[in-house]
């Protein structure tokens, strides 16, 4: 049996116990508040730098330039009408024949003329009840041909038996050179634009991210003109003078810069 007074001690010792265990939670507690508070700043402090190291800006530029032609492609249509078919095709090859012949006189290769199209369809009555003859038209392609000798090429090839003009398109050897040029200058004009926008938000262009080229369009290379026409007037005015203009080409770039 425990005495009064060892029931005495006993409670007095668990309520220091008890004590010294309340004092360590509060010490635990206010550690862990101070911890907190000064974590917090620095998770913000590194969201921010985060967040500014991320920054960038985003830029497109294009620039047109133009190139001198200097060679050009034509579509030169024969068509020959007879009574019958195979008289269509014979004089149809035969005028055919012609042009080729007239067009090679003024030192093109044979490998540059080459039949594109062929057609031959029937000729009808008024009331479409009965055949009357039949046409035959062919489309030579003259590639390659120089500047100087378009004109050229027209006038004897509508002397020769041509009767139009289906396409006429010009190129440049220049172009790829042309093209490196205006795809710089966008380069530049891209930087220099995200210059200004860096600025403008009080920061400074940092390094490039990424650049992208932008869409080409090859059928540029190309520059066709509106030249469907008869040819029936050339014998009259002697020869044809055209006037090519220039090609135009179009370069264009997107740039992703970090901003400091």
């Amino acid at each position: 049996m425990k005495t009064r007074n060892q029931k005495r001690i006993l409670l007095l010792a668990a309520g220091a116990a008890a004590a010294m265990l309340c004092a360590g939670c509060a010490q635990t507690a206010a550690a862990t508040e101070s911890a907190a508070a000064v974590t917090q700043p620095q998770a913000e402090e590194t969201a921010a730098a985060a967040d500014t190291a991320s920054a960038s800006v985003t830029v497109t530029a294009e620039v047109t330039d133009y190139a001198d032609p200097d060679t050009a492609q034509i579509i030169l249509g024969v068509e020959q009408s007879e009574d019958t078919a195979e008289k269509a095709q014979e004089n149809a090859s035969a005028k055919t024949d012609a042009v080729k012949a007239a067009i090679e006189k003024l030192g093109i290769s044979e490998d540059s003329i080459s039949t594109s199209s062929y057609s031959m369809y029937p000729q009808y009555n008024y009331d479409g009840t009965k055949v009357t003859g039949y046409t035959v038209n062919v489309n030579l392609t003259v590639r390659d041909a120089a500047m100087d000798q378009v004109g050229e090429v027209l006038t004897q090839a509508t002397k020769a038996g041509a009767t139009q003009v289906i396409d006429l398109s010009y190129t440049s050897s220049s172009y790829d050179e042309v093209y490196a040029k205006a795809l710089t200058r966008a380069a530049g004009e891209a930087q220099t634009k995200a210059q200004t926008m860096a600025a403008a938000e009080d920061r400074t262009l940092g390094e490039l991210i990424s650049v992208q080229e932008g869409y080409q369009d090859t059928s540029a290379r190309y520059q066709s003109t509106n030249s469907y026409a008869t040819m029936e007037d050339t014998a009259s005015t002697g020869s044809i003078s055209l006037d090519p203009g220039k090609l135009e080409v179009q370069a264009s770039v997107t740039a992703v810069y970090a901003l400091d």
